[in-house]
């Protein structure tokens, strides 16, 4: 039973130590949600795309500075991480060429925090006069060196609920040993039977299993106070479970499936129907319009109150069994299982219809609707990320398109790789001219004499040909690389104009 114990404590703090970079990680995308909120306006204003840490360019209207953005991995932050998960939480940076150091940590300040720094492998570590379990998840690493998260656990704290548990088990054994040559049919029937039930009782908790409840015997006395104890630990312990893998797989604003549940729920639904001829799960996945500007017009809390009721009425337009997640933000996603693209293309008509409906958020209405994108196992993909990956892509094809919905399509996909290197294409494209300005002259029909012209530009690319101005104008805005080429056309207008001067043409 001792040693039942033990492995349990350990394991007990494995678990949650594999929950608790999970944990950190959620912390982390909770701040980074509410920084990329907080600079949705400037991202607006400015043109730049918001991360973690933001560089924003102030203008007025002339450079005078810049706002940098961001929030510090300080112990505040591994406070919060200490009391959701129960892990003592240090932050070290690994210089490449130099020892550890302390970032930060939630260990009290009584305690040594260097043999954290100087033992950096996982396994057992003495602080002070306990023994801690220590685990090690790598937070982010570049050249210079690496960040990594240690989480620790007290073994000696993880086992201590099991010292009373521990002494009764040694005083009613060595009183078993004492008068079982008395009777040992009675202290078979009043005492190793209880005890019995204690040990299996230990056995499944130490194996993670906290559902079956430990019935007392009803003979009363200590053996009875113990069992209740011992349940109550059990219900205390399972409780806490519950609670951080609610954390880590649950949103916390809508209770609606997170991404990483939402993710193994398809791996689940496409590996129970692989040996189905046949079988076939659909993925829809949707952005929500103008969500950002609800945010900034009437505040974050009626943002919320929107989500809710957008996760309230995409419950009401699938079937039982169906999923419905919040990614993240303001993006949703459905599993539908069994169903094929057809059928996921009603549902995605039966969202738009729903979100014809304005929404009431206290005493303003707002008009609701949603870029919808469409994917199907086996049709578009083979595997999880695929899928998932494939639908996004359709979703902002939507988007870009203003339809409601859109089927993954490869040429859809084709073309949004070929963005990826488009801006740097650009701008060889004016180190190495292949841009062209052609001047429409204007002819006054009087006279039959050109009066004026109209400059357009081209792209002559050596793999794709000559590239309309459609193709790459709008990218080049969205971009703000649409400076570059205005200063190219009016360089090259200048130019052009100067050499039709000179041959007597003026326009």
């Amino acid at each position: 039973i001792r040693q039942s114990i033990d492995t349990n404590a350990r394991r007990l703090l494995e678990q949650r130590m594999q929950l608790g970079g999970q944990v950190w990680q959620h912390l982390l995308d909770q701040r980074s949600a509410t920084l990329n909120q907080g600079a949705a306006l400037l991202a607006a204003d400015f043109g730049f795309r918001e991360a973690e840490v933001v560089l924003v360019p102030m203008r007025a209207p002339v450079l005078v500075g810049w706002v940098a953005m961001g929030f510090p991995v300080d112990r505040a932050l591994v406070i919060d991480m200490d009391t959701v998960s129960g892990l003592t939480t240090t932050v070290l940076a690994q210089p490449v060429d130099g020892p550890a150091r302390l970032v930060s940590t939630s260990l009290s300040p009584l305690l040594d925090w260097r043999p954290l720094v100087n033992q950096l492998a996982d396994g057992d570590l003495r602080l002070g006069d306990e023994q801690w379990r220590v685990g090690t998840l790598a937070l982010a690493s570049s050249p210079e060196g690496r960040l990594t998260l240690r989480l620790a656990g007290s073994v000696d704290a993880a086992v201590a609920p099991f010292r009373q548990l521990q002494l009764l088990l040694a005083v009613i054994s060595l009183l078993g040993v004492v008068l079982f040559g008395v009777s040992s049919h009675w202290m078979a029937r009043r005492i190793t039977q209880p005890l019995r039930r204690l040990a299996r009782a230990a056995n499944r908790v130490g194996q993670g299993q906290y559902d079956q409840p430990l019935q007392p015997s009803g003979q009363g006395g200590e053996l009875d106070h113990l069992a209740l104890a011992f349940d109550q630990m059990r219900i205390s312990i399972g409780s806490q479970q519950q609670q951080i893998r609610s954390l880590a797989y649950t949103d916390r604003l809508t209770q609606l499936p997170n991404r990483l549940q939402f993710r193994d729920a398809v791996a689940a639904a496409m590996t129970a129907s692989a040996h189905r001829s046949g079988a076939t799960a659909t993925v829809l996945m949707l952005d929500l319009d103008r969500f950002k500007h609800v945010n900034d017009v009437l505040g974050y809390a009626s943002g919320d109150k929107l989500l809710l009721a957008v996760a309230q009425r995409l419950q009401g337009v699938v079937r039982e069994g169906d999923v419905v997640a919040r990614l993240g933000g303001d993006e949703f996603a459905l599993l539908l299982h069994e169903a094929d693209v057809a059928m996921g293309e009603q549902v995605a008509q039966r969202i738009a219809q729903c979100f014809e409906q304005p929404m009431q958020l206290d005493d303003q209405l707002v008009d609701l609707s949603a870029g919808v994108g469409i994917a199907n196992w086996p049709q578009h993909a083979q595997d999880v990320d695929m899928l998932l990956s494939r639908a996004e892509v359709a979703m902002y094809a939507a988007k870009r398109r203003t339809a409601s919905a859109q089927v993954y399509d490869p040429a859809v996909d084709t073309a949004s790789a070929q963005t990826l290197s488009l801006l740097s294409e650009l701008r060889r494209a004016i180190e190495r001219q292949e841009l062209r300005l052609y001047l429409q002259p204007k002819v006054m029909i009087a006279s039959g004499a050109a009066s004026a012209a109209e400059a357009l530009v081209r792209w002559q690319h050596p793999e794709r040909g000559l590239v309309p101005p459609m193709q790459f104008i709008p990218f080049a805005e969205q971009t703000g690389f649409i400076r570059q080429l205005t200063l190219w056309m009016m360089e090259e207008v200048a130019r052009q104009q100067a050499a039709l001067q000179a041959l007597g043409v003026m326009l």
